[in-house]
């Protein structure tokens, strides 16, 4: 299992997609760095501060999956991002 979390009280998701009923991989889908960084989207990267996630824990991707955040945040209850990357391609402060 390679599921990334660097830094203090960050959350990385992870799922486990079994090939059979009974057994299968655990997949890799997502990095959180810095304080306080979420990152729920399916291969999704997230950085910086108290981060907006945008989405729940996502198992596909989907255009609307946010990619990339970078968190501007102040506190758990006033998370913001200063910049969010979707796959779609759409890119700015507030999608």
């Amino acid at each position: 299992m390679c599921r990334e979390r660097i830094g203090i009280m960050t959350i990385s998701e992870f799922f486990h997609l079994p090939q059979d009923k009974t057994q299968g991989p655990w997949v890799n889908l997502s990095a959180a760095f810095g304080y306080n960084t979420i990152a729920n989207g399916y291969s999704s990267l997230s950085i910086g501060v108290f981060n907006d996630p945008i989405e729940d824990p996502e198992a596909l991707l989907y255009p609307w999956t946010p990619l990339f955040i970078i968190g501007n945040g102040d506190s758990n209850t006033s998370r913001s991002n200063a910049l969010t990357v979707l796959k779609s391609g759409k890119m700015g402060q507030v999608l």
